[in-house]
């Protein structure tokens, strides 16, 4: 939508309707109802910026913030593009740790058991803040075993 170079015609309801899910949950941006009013707001800050000299998102930013009291819904999506990564980094780790696991278990290994072993390699930062001896404890106590543990 604010991809260069700046044009009405990028600005359809359904690019509206995208940009507005990647608002967080539970805000009053993500239940934003009236998708017209936003699509007009940005016809509206992007023909401002029409006039200028360059045709950058620098201008449009600026001239979003001189006109957030006017067009409140074109101001918030402009600081949601400010905001919104840049870059699938996280993606990527989680797919190499996929990859590094499947190859160290020769693919011999159970989804579920994938999935457990993905989330904890994923997530070793919560995971090496766990207490190993009392996880084990609580095991061991959940059913009777042959062997006391």
């Amino acid at each position: 939508m604010l991809s260069h170079p700046l044009k009405k015609e990028n600005i359809s309801l359904d690019v509206i309707k995208s940009a507005l899910v990647l608002f967080p949950p539970n805000t009053e941006e993500a239940k934003c109802k009236d998708i017209d009013t936003v699509q007009a707001e940005m016809e509206i800050l992007i023909g401002m910026c029409h006039g200028s000299d360059s045709n950058t998102f620098d201008i449009l930013i600026n001239k979003s913030e001189e006109m957030k009291h006017i067009l409140p819904w074109a101001n918030k999506i402009c600081k949601l593009a400010l905001t919104a990564p840049v870059s699938v980094a996280t993606n990527e780790r989680s797919f190499s740790k996929l990859r590094l696991i499947k190859n160290n278990l020769r693919s011999s290994i159970a989804d579920d058991r994938l999935d457990s072993l993905m989330i904890l390699s994923v997530e070793k930062d919560v995971v090496d803040q766990l207490d190993m001896n009392k996880i084990a404890t609580l095991w061991a106590t959940l059913k009777n075993r042959r062997i006391n543990i």
